[in-house]
């Protein structure tokens, strides 16, 4: 998947089409998001690069078990 900006808040890539919740869960528990400031209340960004890639994979992993 391709994005527009190397770092995205929740908000820019949900208006892309993915889910708000999906994303509010990955910002819990993935290693490529990030607040934008030390505020709790700062942006989640998200390091697209890296998002794109764990998107990949997910969709592979997906292939797989069809296949099966």
């Amino acid at each position: 998947m391709n994005f527009p900006k190397k770092a995205m808040t929740i908000t820019q890539l949900n208006k892309m089409g993915l889910p708000k919740d999906w994303l509010r869960e990955l910002s819990r528990t993935q290693k490529f998001c990030f607040r934008a400031g030390t505020a709790i209340n700062s942006p989640i960004l998200f390091d697209t690069d890296e998002l794109s890639k764990y998107i990949a994979t997910l969709e592979r992993i997906k292939a797989n078990e069809v296949c099966r």
